[in-house]
């Protein structure tokens, strides 16, 4: 009996870590898409310093449009990566960034070349003022 309960104990204790270096390591995680100021192309920042691979999928209301794995090997904790999007028409569309730990996903819209990321709403343009004296 004694010999079951620290069977118990020693299997909770490796659960709980192992449980607690995958939410940190998802906690890490950081994806954005920047402002850039050429038409019709796309900034990203992705930062892991655990992932090994990233699945970069873009994809319309019809499904997946463009998909990219990038490995480790070509970048160490994270990398900026253009995206070209010419040839996309006007629109809405997803982009998302996949790695063994998360999933961050962000919709954009495409107007005449310019994009536009739904979460930049939260954020004034530079130089915009909100209270003038």
């Amino acid at each position: 009996m004694k010999t079951n309960n620290t069977l118990k104990i020693i299997l909770s204790a490796v659960f709980f870590t192992c449980a607690a270096v995958t939410m940190s390591a998802a906690q890490e995680t950081a994806a954005r898409v920047l402002p850039y100021d050429q038409d019709a192309v796309m900034k990203v920042f992705y930062y892991n310093p655990n992932a090994k691979k990233v699945e970069i999928k873009i994809s319309d209301q019809f499904g997946l449009l463009y998909k990219e794995t990038l490995r480790d090997n070509r970048f160490k904790k994270g990398f900026v990566k253009h995206f070209d999007l010419k040839k996309l028409k006007d629109g809405n569309y997803k982009i998302e960034f996949i790695d063994k730990y998360s999933t961050i996903a962000y919709d954009f819209s495409m107007t005449d070349s310019k994009i536009w990321v739904d979460y930049w709403n939260d954020y004034l343009p530079v130089g915009q003022v909100i209270v003038k004296n």
